[in-house]
């Protein structure tokens, strides 16, 4: 027992901190803040594994880093870090060091390393990176950054050529040993002139990864890429692609290439991925599963859970576009289309290519206009394919010509009632057709949840979409129109008792949008226990200050004449 003790007050001697400073001096020892390096690269170049930590105190730091394995082995991680939060940025404008570098950080064959809370900007050249990891490596975290401005021009409207490229955050396994444990979370990736590359490329001998709550948005090209099967990796053939990953609870938007469709979300030759919870909009295209590579199989991807909405093109392309590749044993299962291929005159919500043995199930599909379609095939072959109990509606009530080239089961044709579509809340209100109206077997995988990381099934039967409503605090359709009814509401009248609240989900202040002959509101919680009751009296400027309330699910109530007329889920997170 003394040994062990020993042992663990050894580790904790030796796991040292270092200190960077803009107006340090790299021949200070850095391990006091009051005597801190000049440079990041000092810090790089001295630390050993062991546990130990980079603080780097806030400033404009003009460097090109590399950090590469110093050849000793230990599972302490190493941490390299903002100071007290503050505002640390790599800047790769002229009069940096290392300038013959294309990338802001190298990280070769490392382990056991986090970056976290890092600001990279102004890289434009050819072939400009911004964070690059290479070769192989363990339990690698990239946490709460922000990437920027990073470019093979300044001009995002430049049409590039295929030569033109640049990449924000790219990792490349090149090595016959993997690049394993990834996680790249919490990262802001913007602003960028990608060429044809993308913003977040995953690629070459990589495994087990989780892309986690990043947002990218304005990229000249697709958001995230998880690829396989491209030589210039430099990973062996048989190793040679992103495999075993997550990419959950991601905000993709604004992706779009002037050259192509460009996806929210690319798999291209990705093997056994998850794709869930992600929000995909105003991009080229949603999202794109399938494989450039000819000769090749693409099998275990699971696309569930998402809201893909409002972008250029198609929602989904799902298939390879290889006449000798597919796109086979996978899944698109409560996802939430909506009026996608804004720019097309037709188009479809899910444009299949050559799949075989996949399933599509429980999906929401709204189309644009009434030549866009739910799913469509054109020239690409599929087989033993299942789709069924997917819910389709046009706005103009228009059911005519939803399929093309396929014969789904058990359609749902309705409304799905969603809260605010035009402002980009899905959840579904009190009446809609989406509702207790999927596989009536259905049972969620383990771990499965819905857009709001509730449980998938909340009730005797699953949801139809993205969006798992919570029956036991909602009013029934049929009670919602009696008490209209009740009120002496007729038809017309009805549309003007609109109850809405935004933003959803919300940080604190809620905006509301209520009936005049509103009577009461009372806010719940999941449990449906009482958390605050105002009359509209009370009410500051038709809004509720949720600030105070713990993250999670509540459920506002509102009350016309002492009737329970409607219910709103809403969602309360952290800024």
């Amino acid at each position: 027992m003394m040994l062990a003790y020993c042992t663990i007050l050894t580790n904790a001697i030796y796991a040292t901190n270092y200190y960077v400073s803009v107006s340090g001096n790299d021949l200070n020892t850095g391990t006091n803040i009051s005597r801190p390096f000049k440079t990041i690269q000092r810090a790089l170049n001295i630390v050993r594994p062991g546990g130990h930590t980079i603080y780097v105190l806030g400033g404009t730091y003009k460097e090109r880093l590399i950090w590469k394995a110093p050849g000793l082995s230990t599972t302490a991680v190493i941490l390299l870090t903002n100071y007290n939060g503050a505002n640390v940025t790599i800047d790769g404008s002229t009069g940096g060091t290392n300038s013959a570098q294309n990338e802001l950080l190298l990280i070769k064959n490392m382990s056991h390393i986090e970056i976290r809370g890092i600001n990279f900007t102004n890289n434009y050249r050819p072939n400009a990176k911004g964070i690059h990891i290479n070769g192989y490596g363990s339990n690698l975290k990239v946490n709460n950054c922000r990437i920027n401005r990073i470019g093979w021009s300044t001009n995002a409207n430049t049409i590039p050529r295929s030569s033109d490229n640049a990449n924000p955050l790219i990792v490349v396994g090149s090595d016959i040993n993997s690049i394993n444990n990834l996680t790249i979370s919490g990262t802001q990736i913007f602003d960028c002139v990608t060429g044809y590359s993308e913003a977040l490329t995953i690629t070459g001998n990589v495994e087990n990864f989780a892309v986690v709550g990043n947002i990218l948005t304005n990229i000249t090209n697709i958001g995230i890429d998880i690829a396989g099967h491209y030589s210039w990796t430099g990973a062996p053939a048989h190793v040679n692609k992103a495999r075993k990953g997550k990419i959950q609870d991601n905000v993709v938007s604004k992706c779009v290439s002037r050259v192509a469709p460009s996806a929210g979300i690319y798999v291209d030759g990705g093997e056994s991925i998850l794709i869930e919870r992600n929000k995909l909009f105003e991009n080229g295209v949603g999202a794109s599963i399938g494989c450039e590579n000819p000769g090749f199989t693409v099998t275990g991807i699971i696309f569930r859970d998402n809201i893909v909405y409002n972008n250029r093109s198609t929602g989904l392309y799902f298939g390879s576009n290889q006449s000798s590749s597919s796109v086979a044993a996978s899944k698109v299962i409560n996802n939430t289309f909506y009026k996608n291929a804004v720019q097309d005159q037709w188009g479809a919500e899910i444009a299949l290519q050559n799949t075989t043995r996949d399933t599509i199930w429980q999906n929401i599909f709204v189309p644009n206009n009434d030549q866009a379609v739910g799913i469509g095939i054109w020239g690409y072959q599929t087989s033993s394919l299942s789709i069924s109990y997917n819910l389709f509606w046009r706005t103009s009530n228009n059911a005519a010509n939803f399929w093309v080239g396929v014969t789904p089961l058990n359609n749902v044709l309705g409304n799905p009632k969603f809260v605010n579509a035009a402002g980009g809340d899905f959840h579904l209100m009190t009446g809609s057709k989406a509702i207790n109206t999927g596989i009536p077997s259905f049972r969620a995988a383990p771990g499965e949840l819905d857009i709001d990381k509730q449980a998938r099934v909340q009730s005797n039967r699953v949801d139809i979409g993205a969006d798992e409503s919570n029956l036991s605090s909602l009013v029934s359709s049929e009670e919602n129109e009696a008490n209209l009814y009740e009120l002496g509401q007729n038809e017309a009248e009805q549309s003007n008792l609109i109850f809405r609240a935004f933003p959803n989900p919300t940080t604190g202040i809620l905006s509301l949008q209520i009936p005049s002959s509103t009577t009461g509101i009372k806010v719940v919680d999941g449990s449906g226990r009482e958390m605050r009751t105002r009359g509209t009296a009370d009410l500051s400027n038709g809004s509720l200050d949720l600030s105070s309330f713990a993250d999670g699910i509540y459920f506002i109530h509102l009350s016309i004449e002492g009737n329970t007329f409607r219910t709103l889920k809403i969602v309360k997170q952290a800024k």
